[in-house]
């Protein structure tokens, strides 16, 4: 899942990445003031971005929410502080950035290092680009950023890392349902469930529909 890094990359210019820019405003404005994320979304989607862009900041925004622990357990066995001491924007950027790398195949570990790395000298300066920058090569230099020895023992608290859950959660279900059938309903409920789309009829047949929809993928 995780690709190694790309060693021209250190000689190519960082591109401007108005999708990680706009995915980090909504986590910053969300640790400062926890809401809806689709209200947040809203509102950062009134900047310029074409639908790539727009699709990538959402599917980063709702990437971070979903694996939030588990990319905070990664980022703090590579981070000489403890997390809580790290400024929130230079977390959230490290939680992009290995978003991209953990999850996102189509994604360059290279281009999530370089932009994390723009992103936090604008948030912080080249120190905090020099922090993430850091975390971010030694998560790349490890074979496996989830391997077995780096688990907890405790399996309930083992399957909370793995699957991004509170541990009062897992411990609650493991109570009720048991450790196989808690760890399936995690994997369930991680899944990106698919889009569904549903013809009006009043308005229009499912065949006009799907003509419309057609002529604009064209």
């Amino acid at each position: 899942m995780r690709r190694p890094p790309d060693p021209s990359s250190a000689h190519r210019a960082p591109v401007a990445s108005p999708s990680r820019q706009a995915a980090l405003e909504v986590l910053n404005r969300f640790d400062r003031q926890p809401q809806p994320i689709e209200h947040l979304l809203m509102a950062a989607g009134r900047r310029p971005m074409d639908e790539r862009d727009r699709a990538l900041a959402h599917a980063l925004v709702y990437g971070v929410m979903r694996w939030r622990r588990r990319l905070d357990w990664v980022a703090a066995r590579h981070a000489r502080r403890p997390l809580a001491k790290i400024d929130g924007r230079l977390l959230n950027v490290l939680r992009i950035a290995l978003f991209q790398i953990l999850f996102l195949e189509r994604v360059p570990a290279s281009a999530a290092v370089n932009t994390a790395v723009e992103l936090a000298k604008a948030a912080a300066g080249s120190g905090g680009g020099g922090f993430v920058n850091g975390i971010l090569r030694s998560v790349l230099r490890e074979p496996a950023p989830l391997a077995e020895t780096s688990l907890p023992a405790d399996p309930l608290e083992r399957l909370g890392v793995e699957a991004s859950f509170p541990d009062w959660l897992v411990r609650r279900w493991a109570a009720r349902h048991g450790l196989d059938e808690t760890a399936r309903l995690c994997r369930a409920l991680n899944q990106i469930p698919p889009m569904v789309l549903r013809a009006n009829t009043l308005l229009a047949t499912r065949e006009d529909l799907l003509a419309a929809m057609a002529g604009r993928s064209a």
